[in-house]
């Protein structure tokens, strides 16, 4: 009987202290447009870090340069979990810290206080002007090119009337092109 409320005790300090973590599902871009509020290009031009019931947050005033899904002021504040304030520094795992000027394409949906990226870095896409002028995306997160995953998609869209947002889609990531990102989030809405 001893032994029995020893394993029993230190289970409960196991259970106890064990850490917590957050786990972010993966979502492809038909996903990140479909549950944005909105789609921008955009430049960050300043950020804070602040304190907000003992948690750091950076809070990232971004311009924006082009409404890709809806549309909206053309100054935003966009915040992260995360900062160094006070010698105190928090990491928030697959949150993005923004470059001064640096392009970035964002779905962004209605925070508690300001607009949040969905998804943290899955919905932050860097961006390079090519030398035409043109907006590219700079990598993409999975395949260019048309997978057998993309062939299954494919065949579900068919099935639902969505041939169009696919090739869209597909024709966007062949191209990385910031207007055939445009195209294909004009065909979600």
């Amino acid at each position: 009987m001893y032994l029995v409320k020893v394993f029993f005790f230190l289970g409960i300090l196991v259970f106890l202290g064990m850490p917590s973590a957050t786990t972010l599902a993966q979502m492809d871009l038909i996903a990140l447009a479909e549950r944005s509020h909105r789609v921008v290009r955009a430049r960050p031009v300043a950020s804070r870090v602040e304190w907000r019931d003992s948690h750091l947050w950076t809070i990232y005033t971004f311009s924006v340069d082009e409404d890709l899904l809806h549309s909206g002021a053309q100054t935003i504040e966009v915040e992260q979990p995360g900062g160094r304030l006070d010698g105190y520094t928090t990491v928030v795992s697959g949150v993005k810290n923004y470059q001064s000027d640096a392009s970035e394409i964002l779905f962004l949906w209605q925070g508690e206080k300001s607009m949040q990226v969905l998804g943290y870095s899955l919905g932050s896409l860097s961006l390079v002007q090519s030398s035409d002028g043109e907006w590219l995306v700079s990598s993409l997160n999975g395949p260019s090119e048309v997978t057998s995953e993309n062939n299954l998609q494919f065949s579900m869209m068919r099935l639902r009337g969505s041939t169009k947002k696919f090739q869209k889609l597909n024709q966007f990531k062949r191209s990385r092109s910031v207007s055939d990102l445009k195209s294909f989030l004009e065909e979600i809405r």
